[in-house]
């Protein structure tokens, strides 16, 4: 998959002058007007593997399908793009081009989807956690931190935008989540006291995760008056 990304890339610095060099009567005009956009698929490619790998869509069989397919078929006309030599070659270009829209638009749909379910899954879930996390003493920054990650996810879920700008912002994202996520790991220093801070964002604790370590760590950080028992 990295080779073929490779060469995409490369590929992609090749189209502009090959279109530019085209000199065929009717067929030229009828291929540089279908494929005068072809550079910027060719980027919007590049970035939908992006957003695939960063959100690990890649796992997805579905998403890994779609993602090889448009890259097969960018790499192919791109290639006929930067060869073309006569008329038959630019004729058998157009006939093939509409194939990379189909491609694309199908990768762009199967990325979005996992977008938007990670956008809520991984990024607005730590919404409620950041909150809890500003009631005690010492993880106010941190809170704040998860609340602002997760509210910039909700934001960029129902912003409308190309793939190029949408990519660099969700690794980005990914990067201060993956950061905060660690910040996190260091301050609760207890796998269980993460459990419970998760399970009193979802509504679910119990008295049984309410663990004596549990219970250390609140008191340490004067927080068992954040809470409360219902029933």
């Amino acid at each position: 998959m990295s080779d073929a990304l490779t060469q995409l890339e490369a590929d992609v610095s090749l189209i502009p002058a090959a279109i530019q060099a085209r000199t065929l009567g009717s067929i030229l005009g009828r291929v540089s007007e279908k494929t005068q956009d072809a550079n910027r698929q060719a980027q919007r490619c590049v970035a939908l593997v992006e957003m695939a790998n960063s959100l690990d869509g890649l796992s997805t069989a579905t998403v890994e399908r779609a993602v090889s397919h448009a890259i097969k078929q960018t790499l192919e006309v791109g290639e006929m793009l930067a060869n073309a030599q006569g008329a038959d070659d630019l004729e058998a270009i157009y006939e093939d081009y509409g194939e990379i829209i189909v491609a694309l638009r199908d990768l762009d749909q199967q990325v979005r989807f996992v977008w938007s379910l990670k956008a809520k899954s991984d990024y607005a879930s730590l919404i409620p956690v950041g909150h809890l996390l500003m009631r005690i003493a010492g993880a106010e920054a941190l809170g704040r931190k998860l609340v602002d990650i997760g509210t910039k996810a909700e934001a960029l879920a129902a912003r409308a935008q190309p793939a190029e700008t949408l990519a660099p912002e969700i690794t980005s994202l990914k990067a201060d989540r993956q950061q905060a996520l660690a910040d996190m790991a260091k301050f609760t220093e207890s796998p269980e006291v993460d459990g419970f801070l998760d399970a009193v964002t979802k509504g679910a604790a119990t008295l049984e995760t309410v663990t004596p370590k549990v219970t250390a760590w609140l008191k340490a950080h004067d927080a068992l008056g954040a809470f409360k028992v219902t029933g």
